[in-house]
């Protein structure tokens, strides 16, 4: 039975031999094999092999091995003992086999917007107590405002791009005097403003913000997803808190003349194989109607009797400028300028004033006269971020007997809003 065994091992082995396969482990551990098998060498003659055909490798291998020898087709095994194994792999040529699989993308979870709002830079306060956004324009020159837009998104892994899109007010055309900031569309009449990235806070920042600020502090700032709320989000088994969801936030100006009303905001956050989750809400820009001059007098000079003396002023705001005045637009309504003036101490005769002012405002209109301490309204508007020269007039009738020197009076210059233009 040993023999047989030995046999079979070195068959194999010249088989090898004969086609000029390497197989010098394979040699020394069927010699080895048959020496524990007390198979002598004048049983190895007989079978034809001399041990010069036998290359020995490795001879360091003990009662306690077992060798295993794999061919493409044979398989030989002689197990010794329980301890401890050996397996050689006679190499093959290289095979390239072809791998393949189907997606299930129904175990991809789409991110879902739990949440949405817009809020002043600090991410949690506006300027009023109403529910959702509410904003105040600074009424100042050149000062814009920041808003932050942010969102909660559930899934958060699964998120693509997250971003906000803001849309004009609806029905409001912006007008030929009105310049968008760098970015925004400067289309108006509720049509795309400008898109805003949202970037993702972390953990700890997130919940702080949410949880705590906006919950406790104004907790009516938000818009919700259906079936979400502070619960949902903050509990201690919530989305924030196992990071199933997270804060994201991007802040951007809008101008100080950007026309007040109300803008739509639609926050989308993408997933990579192309659908979305979607809340739209809307903030309020309050409106403020504002405006500056570059001048603080007017010095009508030598006026003659029945002579209309004109101040005429021009379109660029320059302080340093003398009796050229300009006035501009700072708020985000359209604005009508009212004016009044005392009578410069000149009085009346009988029930007639002494004076009469004219005024306009650009070079288009025609002027208004209005008599002293009369406050009117001038004839045309300044648009958004509009600046215009602004002219006076002075038409003297009489001078009283008394007066002789200089005669000096007042101006008030104010504003009303007006209506902004509607879109075609």
């Amino acid at each position: 039975m040993k023999i047989k065994r030995a046999v079979k091992q070195i068959f194999i082995i010249r088989k090898l031999l004969k086609t000029g396969f390497k197989v010098s482990a394979i040699a020394v551990f069927a010699f080895i094999s048959c020496i524990y098998t007390s198979v002598n060498a004048q049983d190895l003659e007989f079978l034809g092999v001399a041990s010069a055909d036998i290359i020995v490798a490795n001879s360091d291998i003990g009662e306690s091995a077992s060798s295993t020898f794999i061919t493409e087709d044979i398989v030989a095994t002689n197990d010794i003992s329980e301890s401890a194994s050996s397996t050689f792999i006679i190499p093959q040529d290289d095979k390239h086999i072809s791998i393949g699989l189907d997606p299930d993308s129904s175990s991809i979870q789409s991110p879902i917007i739990m949440a949405k709002w817009e809020a002043n830079s600090d991410r949690f306060t506006d300027a009023d107590a109403a529910a959702g956004a509410q904003f105040m324009p600074s009424g100042r020159y050149g000062i814009n405002k920041s808003i932050a837009f942010c969102a909660i998104v559930e899934n958060s892994d699964a998120a693509g791009a997250v971003y906000a899109d803001v849309y004009y007010p609806v029905g409001v055309a912006l007008g030929s005097s009105y310049t968008s900031l760098q970015g925004r569309s400067g289309l108006g009449c509720g049509k795309i403003m400008q898109e805003q990235g949202l970037l993702r806070i972390n953990k700890e920042s997130g919940i702080e913000l949410f949880c705590n600020k906006i919950r406790n502090t104004n907790n009516n700032l938000p818009s919700f997803g259906a079936g979400y709320d502070y619960g949902i989000a903050c509990n201690n088994e919530g989305s924030l808190m196992k990071e199933t969801a997270a804060v994201y936030c991007g802040l951007r100006d809008i101008s100080y003349g950007d026309p007040s009303g109300d803008y739509i905001v639609r926050t989308v956050a993408d997933q990579p194989n192309g659908t979305s989750s979607t809340i739209e809400d809307m903030f309020t820009y309050f409106p403020v109607t504002a405006f500056e001059t570059d001048f603080d007098s007017i010095d009508y000079g030598k006026v003659k009797l029945n002579s209309k003396k004109v101040i005429s002023g021009d379109a660029i705001f320059d302080i340093t400028t003398i009796n050229k005045p300009t006035v501009r637009n700072v708020g985000n309504t359209r604005l009508t300028m009212r004016i009044v003036e005392d009578d410069i101490g000149l009085g009346k005769t009988y029930e007639d004033w002494n004076v009469r002012f004219d005024a306009r405002v650009g070079n288009v209109s025609a002027f208004t006269i209005f008599e002293p301490n009369t406050p009117t309204l001038l004839n045309d508007s300044l648009g958004l971020l509009d600046t215009e020269n602004i002219d006076f007039s002075v038409n003297i009738f009489r001078f009283p007997e008394s007066v002789r020197e200089r005669l000096g009076g007042s101006m008030m210059l104010s504003a009303e809003a007006a209506p902004h233009l509607a879109c075609e």
